[in-house]
């Protein structure tokens, strides 16, 4: 998922292995897997991956990678077959008023779920 963050462009992407990856494009990045603490994210990962799964039917194939329009989001499937794209104007997303606002709030959730776990990194570095 890609949208316009407040101070950068961002990238929330997941892989089916389970990592998960925040990237903006002011260069800073989070990540996280399968490590002791992240079950959060784990849930996250995998909640992401069913819904995902499940609206796939509303994607359309895709062979360019455009950046979101400002006040829109940008979806991407990376299938066997190719890749999967969408995209939804935020406000309709946030007021559950799209159909792929369940795939919204979920990738939200991993990139909520990878804040917490940088967090926690940082603050065991004591």
């Amino acid at each position: 998922m890609e949208w316009v963050a407040p101070r950068a462009m961002a990238t929330c992407s997941v892989t089916s292995g389970g990592e998960a990856v925040l990237f903006f494009s002011e260069g800073s990045e989070l990540s996280g897997d399968a490590a002791p603490g992240a079950e959060r994210l784990q849930q996250a990962v995998a909640t992401l991956h069913e819904v995902a799964n499940g609206l796939r039917h509303l994607l359309k194939p895709v062979d360019t990678f455009p950046l979101p329009k400002a006040d829109y989001v940008q979806f991407f499937l990376r299938t066997d077959a190719g890749v999967l794209t969408a995209s939804a104007r935020e406000m309709d997303l946030r007021a559950r008023r799209h159909l792929l606002w369940r795939l919204y709030f979920s990738a939200h959730e991993v990139a909520t779920a990878l804040y917490d776990l940088d967090e926690l990194r940082y603050s065991q570095r004591g």
